[in-house]
């Protein structure tokens, strides 16, 4: 097996074992230290902006969180990847080193490196997991020297649809807990109920945007896998309710308190 190839063994192994429970938050620890052996790299983070203008990272390892974080905030938008997402609006992934002068600017690069390299995150790789008009969420990696290779860039690529996967499992699933009404007492709790129907997180997900009318199609589109594993999924959640269609099976859900 080759380097690559191993390589994504494990990512397929780490995203099957994340999807065994439902996952309402991107798992950064374990997406850290997977991203930190594949890449080699120091750090790693998630970075969110918003439509309002608001950010945040969430960033490992610890030395880069807190006080330090804030003071680099005022040198994001100077950094390379900054401005070649600005400029370009790609969704592809991108490596810091590859981003034209015409793009970067020599001297505003300089003034970005000279406060990054003392973080040890002056080479930076960044994978998109969303981007629509002024919201974006994005994964980098960073190296304090040596810059990322081509044949880092070709894996992110590869790696890419299942970290978006991944965070729109995550975000449908958060949709899902802030649109259930709050449990009458003594009704049963969400976590009971999930643990109940012994659903998977992914079931748990494909259930929940089954009953807001999407089709196999959209739900596939959704989450980045295909029809055919949608009805897969479909299948499973049909022999675990003992149901066979659709309306049946909401309703058995929303019985057991799954849905409102």
């Amino acid at each position: 097996m080759s380097g690559t190839d191993a390589r994504l063994g494990r990512w397929l192994d780490l995203v099957g074992t994340v999807l065994r429970q439902p996952l309402a938050e991107f798992p950064h620890r374990e997406i850290h230290a997977e991203l930190v052996a594949t890449f080699d790299a120091y750090a790693t983070g998630l970075h969110i902006a918003d439509a309002a203008g608001r950010r945040d990272m969430h960033a490992q390892p610890a030395a880069l969180t807190g006080a330090r974080l804030e003071e680099l905030r005022p040198f994001g938008d100077l950094g390379p990847l900054a401005r070649w997402y600005g400029a370009t609006r790609s969704t592809s992934p991108q490596i810091s080193g590859h981003v034209p002068w015409a793009i970067a600017d020599r001297r505003v690069v300089a003034q970005w490196r000279e406060v990054s390299r003392t973080y040890g995150v002056t080479e930076q790789l960044c994978i998109p997991l969303h981007s629509c008009r002024s919201e974006r969420r994005d994964l980098l990696a960073a190296r304090p020297d040596g810059g990322f290779s081509d044949g880092d860039l070709e894996l992110a690529g590869r790696l890419q649809p299942l970290l978006v996967g991944l965070d729109r499992q995550a975000a449908e699933l958060a949709r899902w807990q802030q649109r259930r009404a709050p449990s009458p007492a003594g009704a049963t709790c969400p976590r009971a109920a999930v643990d109940e129907s012994r659903l998977t997180g992914r079931e748990l997900t494909v259930l929940c945007l089954l009953a807001e009318g999407l089709t196999a199609g959209a739900i596939g589109r959704r989450l980045v896998i295909s029809p055919r594993t949608v009805h897969k999924h479909l299948e499973h959640v049909y022999a675990k309710f003992g149901t066979a269609d659709r309306l049946t099976t909401v309703l058995r859900a929303q019985h057991l308190g799954l849905l409102p």
